[in-house]
């Protein structure tokens, strides 16, 4: 059509010399003015903008008595932040396709957080850090698939995190590729993924993924340096990190409408923390662990607009001189999606001593997700607006016990009310 469009133009150009006198220079240059709108509306047909808007305010409501002392500490304020996100998905031919997302996440004026400190995590994190006003790349991959679009490969920044049942929050579409129980961080990698759907009945869907992670632990101002303890002893420059993601989905059951289980190993070793160093023990400690995820879901349950989902977590982690450590935590989500798009529901934790999951990448202001030998609830109401636009209201409310072995010497209760606008375009 465009083709057309140009001889077209082609034409009227000619027509319109033959009437009034035109040099050639004139004639070639408005040829060129139109040549060059074709090429600007070829590349808009390729690139797909889009964005996350997001204002949050959260109470802060707390109570810590230490275990030993018995001393009371109480603390309340309101904090307000704001993320904001723009996608430049770009098309490059019928098998290749980059994403990206920029991304600001900031406390409201406030820039003089840095997150944390070792450079490992802050990658981790992205913008979620709240670090201030300075634009980070949280996704920044590329993508080729098969013809078929069985296989597909991906290389960069990509989308671990935000994954099922977060979503639901907002009555939004699957975000994430891994269950955000599983980890919810951001990674570097490079990824395989085989889709089973083309020689599957209809309404079922089976995928494999498979991630490899290599973290590197460099000087922090000598890049050809490994990174080195406090008390000078280089430290690996490589950790591996694996992570084996199977999903298998089936649609349109007399149940539910969609039923979702996945299965995701997640193995890791060499990997070095500071604050998991021995002061009694010469050398470098390095942490290693394995972990499996396990989510079940359930979407539009007998018809109605009721979801279920429970994530189940467990790790086995030890650190060299240390003993191996077991965990096994629960996630429970359950909501009511209105035809209006309208949510209420609620989320019930639990977790053990040795609870650990990498979650950096988050918008609350209370560790409900992260904190171990806890129970809790986090009730919500989500209100859908024209637009794309949504209102959440919550409370998270939990209580910690004390536990050395993960650094906390008092018992928390906690009861956080908030509000999040969040608007997608």
């Amino acid at each position: 059509m465009k083709r057309y469009l140009l001889l077209l133009a082609i034409f009227v150009a000619s027509a319109g010399a033959a009437e009034s006198p035109q040099s050639l220079e004139e004639r070639i240059a408005k040829l060129e003015e139109k040549l060059e709108e074709f090429e600007i509306d070829k590349s808009y047909d390729r690139l797909h903008v889009s964005g996350t808007y997001i204002n949050y305010l959260e109470t802060i409501n707390a109570t810590s008595k230490n275990g030993t002392t018995g001393e009371k500490v109480a603390e309340n304020g309101e904090i307000m932040s704001m993320h904001v996100a723009l996608n430049f998905d770009v098309n490059i031919n019928k098998n290749i396709d980059f994403f990206t997302t920029l991304a600001m996440g900031k406390v409201w004026n406030n820039d003089g957080r840095e997150g944390e400190e070792q450079g490992s995590y802050r990658s981790y994190q992205g913008s979620y850090a709240y670090a201030g006003s300075t634009a980070r790349f949280d996704v920044a991959y590329i993508r080729w698939r098969t013809d078929e679009e069985c296989w597909s490969f991906a290389l960069g920044r990509m989308t671990t995190r935000g994954g099922p049942p977060m979503n639901q929050l907002d009555a939004l579409s699957r975000n994430g590729t891994y269950p955000r129980f599983g980890y919810n961080a951001i990674f570097d990698g490079l990824a395989v993924v085989r889709d089973f759907k083309a020689i599957l009945p209809k309404d079922y869907s089976v995928k494999t993924r498979l991630f490899y992670t290599p973290t590197f632990q460099l000087d922090s101002r000598d890049r050809s340096a490994p990174a080195q303890d406090v008390d000078g002893n280089a430290i690996d420059r490589r950790s591996n990190q694996l992570t084996w993601l199977n999903e298998f989905e089936r649609s349109n059951t007399s149940f539910a409408k969609k039923i979702s289980l996945y299965s995701m190993l997640w193995y890791y070793d060499k990997f070095y923390d500071a604050e998991y160093q021995s002061s009694t023990r010469e050398g470098v400690e390095y942490y290693r662990a394995l972990s499996h995820s396990l989510y079940l879901g359930f979407e539009r349950i007998a018809g109605s607009g009721t979801n279920f989902s429970w994530s189940n977590l467990r790790v086995n982690s030890k650190s060299d001189g240390g003993t191996l450590n077991h965990s096994d935590a629960h996630l429970f989500n359950l909501n009511y999606t209105f035809a209006s798009e309208h949510v209420v529901g609620v989320e019930q934790i639990f977790t053990d001593r040795s609870f650990y999951i990498d979650d950096w990448s988050y918008l609350q202001f209370n560790d409900f997700y992260q904190r171990p030998s806890s129970s809790g609830q986090h009730v919500f109401g989500a209100i859908s607006f024209p637009h794309r636009q949504v209102l959440r209201l919550g409370v998270y409310q939990y209580r910690a016990k004390v536990n050395t072995f993960a650094g906390y010497d008092s018992k928390q209760t906690t009861q956080n009310f908030y509000a999040s606008y969040r608007i997608d375009f």
